[in-house]
């Protein structure tokens, strides 16, 4: 079903479905050059979630995953020790499809919602999101700080699209001022998440 065909109110809760399915973590991605040696990856095929990522190999990173029929959640932690410490929720719902034109307003409702559970000030446009395509992924990604009675952390959220029209949503949290610092790792993954 094409989301220009949903009325507004089920964007927002779709925006809200997509907050509660992914907001204990984080997000972000952005395509950059690394110069950096390259470090190995092993693809891992996440067959009830239907996803396809590379995970980080050397250091291990752990991963665990949540299967609903409809909604599913690959997350990444780095290792004990690892600097910096980072999560990267990455979900897929299959239940929508969505336009170019209409996943602006999607993206927008949910990153809203996801600023709201972190109590941090609300995105006013679309103008505010920064398009990204990565990989097989076309959407928006946005970036804030989120403080906690535990620290403060450096957040960043995509809300995208797979060539399929499925909704994909990633999380990246990690301490604030590093998130420079887990960016290139997680571009990589990024790059190559597929749907299976």
């Amino acid at each position: 079903m094409k989301l220009s065909s949903i009325h507004n109110s089920s964007v927002i809760k779709l925006a809200s479905l997509l907050v509660v399915v992914m907001c204990s973590a984080n997000v972000f991605a952005f395509e950059q050059d690394d110069d950096r040696a390259l470090r190995p990856f092993f693809e891992t095929k996440f067959d009830k979630s239907g996803l396809s990522i590379h995970v980080p190999a050397r250091p291990e990173w752990h991963f665990s995953t949540t299967s609903g029929q409809e909604v599913s959640r690959v997350e990444l932690r780095t290792p004990i020790n690892y600097y910096p410490a980072a999560v990267i929720q990455i979900s897929r719902d299959t239940r929508y499809g969505s336009s170019s034109e209409d996943l602006a307003d999607v993206a927008l409702a949910a990153m809203n919602s996801i600023r709201d559970a972190s109590v941090a000030p609300s995105l006013d446009t679309i103008g505010d999101l920064k398009p990204i395509t990565t990989g097989e992924i076309n959407g928006y990604f946005d970036q804030y700080v989120m403080s906690t009675d535990e620290g403060s952390f450096d957040m960043k959220a995509l809300v995208g699209v797979f060539p399929s029209g499925h909704l994909v949503t990633v999380l990246v949290s990690t301490s604030e001022g590093q998130i420079e610092h887990i960016d290139h790792m997680v571009s990589k993954i990024l790059r190559n998440v597929k749907e299976l």
